[in-house]
């Protein structure tokens, strides 16, 4: 048995450094005098509040809420202040409610205008306004917008200086490339984050750039090379005397262990953070445990810690919890629990899924925005030169309706290609959504292959351990048959969409901008009835839906976008937008944004 890997990102609440007190002043005088220097000298023209702002972006890195409450004290008096102190005073404030974890998505428009201003006032603060665009794009979930924001951040940062910085750029890269699921990208970028955090004797950033390592060794399901990185970073623990971290990184040498089957070692590494466990690691921790205590032969630990989890333990743990639960009720021939165990895996379990499958549509989706930015990048490129011969043209030769003509054959050329566009989006998401379902295939006969190989290692000398082991097979081979059966259902389905008359026209109106007929959505409604029966009564089973309703519903199904729905139903975008909102509340008590109806639709 495993438990799931959500809970495997562990982080230290907070650094304490055990060094001596008379070390630690002298450090932290320094490091204040180093950030007041390089900040003064990063302010090219000279501002009223110099002095307060070095002293605040020097606290800023490492004492937040002090930054914080210096910050409020001068609020009042930036009504007052001249330009530069005023963006000096913005940028301070964006990067302490960043560090504060504070909610910065509503700053895009300042943190635009930040990157201006310092690049035509002073370069120098232009690699830190530009770091905190790309954070505000990456709080946004724009990973392609923000990842160009770093990238310039590093061409304009001077490569020997700032190492804070370098370590922050490149963290900051590796997470978003991990989102995408670019696991060794990811690892360059960690590296590259070590590298810096090294050279500036950052032991804090060491561990965690090592952690981080260890983590995408971990996606990858390379354990071994997983357990090295814990294992330095662990050691860094040790010599710097910081047990928050120390302890967390011990919990995920302890899950690797389980890993391994090790799980007596694996309890050394579990059982000191036990002790220190809090409210958001506290369900990790004892689904590890109970895991380990599993592993040995300890029930009534195991058993414990489940006991534990179906109080605390969040959706993952609770899954684990009554899995065990139901196993030992079983032993124990308290059958009634048993099933009443059982029931309730069922339901978290249900749960995990739907979790998990979210996760996959939203990496998906960040995966294609990705892609699509670096083509829509390139094909930026080549419509620029295109303009630029045009104008040239309509320069030399100064005939207006050549230019006319060239404009709308670049117009109807762009509606062709959007729509060829739109057709290729909508093959890609069915195939990307096929090809997860075959590799999830894949592993799960993977998987039964080895249960069959206990199987005959096994024998006949534990007969509940033959059974169970059975038994997943039989659990991993209906889930590998329902998964083709719905797979080939899918992609039969909507091919047969795509490829009929109804779609056709659903693409001739939005390139014409036509609002769609009564009887051409009737003939969409048939075509759905025939290929999809039963997507109707679904969506009709979760809540009551109007007309307009259902052919959103039809029309985000076959992934068509907000912006074309608009048209086809003859709404202004927002308001289809709003209609969107509205369903989701209808259908799950909730108002999310839109994406997330459109994924439900999708996945439905």
């Amino acid at each position: 048995m495993n438990t799931d890997s959500n809970y495997f990102y562990i982080f230290a609440a907070e650094n304490k450094d055990k060094g001596s007190m008379k070390n630690k002043k002298r450090n932290a005088l320094w490091a204040t005098l180093s950030s007041i220097i390089l900040f003064l000298a990063a302010c090219g023209q000279r501002g009223q509040y110099d002095a307060q702002f070095a002293q605040i972006d020097s606290l800023a890195d490492v004492r937040p809420k002090e930054a914080d409450s210096l910050l409020q004290t001068l609020a009042p008096a930036m009504s007052e202040a001249a330009e530069t102190d005023t963006m000096c005073y913005a940028l301070l404030r964006l990067k302490t409610d960043d560090k504060l974890y504070r909610n910065i998505t509503d700053r895009q428009p300042l943190s635009q205008r930040l990157v201006e201003y310092f690049e035509h006032h002073n370069k120098s603060l232009l690699p830190t306004s530009l770091f905190y665009a790309g954070r505000v794009c990456a709080d946004l979930g724009d990973a392609p917008q923000a990842l160009e924001y770093y990238q310039k951040t590093l061409e304009t940062l001077p490569v020997d200086s700032n190492t804070k910085l370098h370590d922050l750029i490149h963290t900051q890269i590796g997470y978003l490339f991990n989102y995408q699921g670019f696991f060794d990208d990811a690892i360059n970028h960690f590296q590259s984050a070590l590298h810096w955090s090294e050279l500036g004797h950052d032991t804090t950033a060491q561990i965690f750039n090592l952690r981080d390592i260890g983590v995408m060794y971990y996606m990858k399901n390379n354990i071994d090379s997983s357990h090295v990185y814990y294992q330095k970073a662990l050691r860094l623990c040790l010599l710097s005397g910081k047990e928050d971290m120390r302890i967390g990184i011990m919990s995920q040498i302890a899950r690797n262990l389980n890993m391994r089957q090790q799980y007596g070692k694996a309890l050394e590494f579990i059982r000191p953070a036990l002790v220190n466990a809090d409210s958001t690691s506290i369900s990790g921790f004892y689904s590890i445990a109970s895991e380990a205590y599993w592993g040995v032969g300890m029930i009534d630990s195991a058993r414990y810690y489940a006991d534990k989890l179906c109080i605390f333990g969040n959706v993952y743990g609770k899954r684990w919890a009554y899995e065990v639960l139901m196993q030992v009720n079983g032993q124990n021939g308290n059958i009634p629990s048993a099933i009443d165990n059982l029931n309730k895996y069922k339901v978290y379990d249900d749960s995990v899924h739907r979790l998990d499958n979210a996760a996959i549509v939203k990496r998906m989706d960040a995966m294609y925005n990705y892609q699509l930015h670096q083509k829509e990048a390139l094909k930026l490129k080549e419509a620029n030169k295109r303009k630029q011969r045009i104008i040239w043209m309509s320069l030399l030769f100064g005939i207006p309706t050549v230019v006319a003509l060239l404009i709308l054959l670049l117009y109807y050329k762009d509606k062709r290609r959007q729509s060829e566009d739109e057709v290729l989006r909508q093959r890609t998401i069915v195939n990307q959504i096929h090809n997860n379902s075959k590799q999830r295939i894949a592993e799960n006969e993977k998987r039964i292959a080895e249960l069959k190989e206990r199987l005959t290692e096994i024998g006949t000398e534990s007969e509940f351990q033959r059974k169970q082991l059975e038994q997943q097979v039989k659990e991993l081979t209906c889930k590998n048959d329902l998964a083709e059966l719905v797979n080939n259902h899918r992609n039969i389905s909507l091919e047969m969409i795509l490829n009929s008359n109804a779609y056709a026209t659903i693409r001739a109106n939005i390139q014409e901008s036509a609002i769609m007929r009564e009887g051409q959505w009737d003939d969409l409604h048939r075509k759905f009835c025939l290929s999809l029966p039963n997507f109707e009564s679904t969506l009709r089973g979760l809540c009551r839906i109007s007309e307009i309703e259902l052919r959103i519903c039809m029309l985000l199904k076959l992934g068509v976008s907000i912006k074309h729905i608009s048209v086809l139903i003859g709404r202004r975008e927002n308001s289809v937008s709003m209609a969107t909102r509205r369903l989701f509340f209808k259908m799950f008590g909730d108002t999310p944004p839109t994406a997330n109806l459109a994924d439900f639709i999708r996945e439905l």
